[in-house]
């Protein structure tokens, strides 16, 4: 079955944080980083936050606060700030920056050609992104939202990623099935890996409980390089996956498609 349509995801796929921002703020209070280090702390605290949520069973939307304080906690440890005194001065910093739309604000580099190429092909082309209901004019202001179908923010839907109903109602906008579209994003990565550690631990307390009178080594390890790599790994599927029927599509003539159809 062809492809049809291409969902996108808008946090680390077209849209990235505004690392400067951050490292400007921690600069005005003494500390001194980089974006590119914080980039690199915002990988890690990403996999850290996701196996915390899989390994205790925990649901929580990702708009919650609670979610974005541990968030931005884990961020900033990864740069070596751990001063809770300054971890909430960088929290309030956060809440009150650029509002209503925040953070992610600095457009991926690849997004808006990658846009293109899928309109080009005659592709259906759709954002679905946890949002706080500023995503479209996030999208806007980055000139992406012209190069897109639509665009649904979870604030406005009512429901988050990964609940099915919100890739049903990509579906139903684009108007084709399931077997037809493909969704690019880092999510399936991540849920990847945060299941892979739960397992991990899972399995670990069972032989311990198997074997009470010895202390056997942990078996599954993944340290940071590994995490990442693994999501550097899933988001290059995922952008291989979406780019070669996207260009398979353009090289097709008009007439092969129709016959094909």
């Amino acid at each position: 079955m062809p492809l049809r349509a291409i969902f996108f995801d808008a946090g680390n796929t077209l849209v990235r944080i505004d690392y400067a921002a951050i490292a400007g703020a921690l600069a005005a209070r003494g500390v001194r980083t980089t974006p590119e280090d914080l980039m690199r702390a915002e990988w890690k605290a990403r996999v850290r936050l996701d196996a915390d949520v899989f390994a205790t069973g925990e649901v929580a939307s990702t708009e919650a606060r609670a979610t974005h304080n541990r968030y931005l906690a884990y961020v900033l440890e990864g740069v070596g700030v751990t001063d809770p005194a300054l971890v909430d001065a960088m929290d309030e910093w956060r809440r009150g920056h650029n509002q209503p739309l925040g953070l992610w604000t600095a457009p991926e580099p690849d997004a808006a050609p990658a846009l293109r190429l899928a309109r080009e092909s005659g592709l259906r082309t759709g954002v679905i992104s946890n949002s706080n209901g500023t995503i479209k004019r996030i999208l806007t202001r980055l000139e992406l939202l012209p190069l897109v179908d639509f665009a649904l923010d979870s604030s406005e839907e009512g429901v988050e990623k990964p609940q099915p109903a919100i890739f049903e109602r990509a579906l139903a906008r684009a108007g084709v099935i399931a077997a037809e579209a493909a969704y690019v994003g880092v999510f399936g990565g991540i849920l990847g890996l945060g299941l892979g550690l739960a397992g991990g631990q899972i399995i670990d307390r069972v032989i311990r409980e198997l074997n009470p009178r010895t202390s056997p080594a942990a078996i599954f390890v993944v340290g940071p390089d590994l995490a990442l790599g693994a999501l550097a790994l899933a988001l290059g599927v995922a952008l291989v996956a979406g780019f070669l029927p996207a260009r398979r599509a353009m090289r097709m003539s008009a007439l092969s498609a129709l016959r094909y159809e």
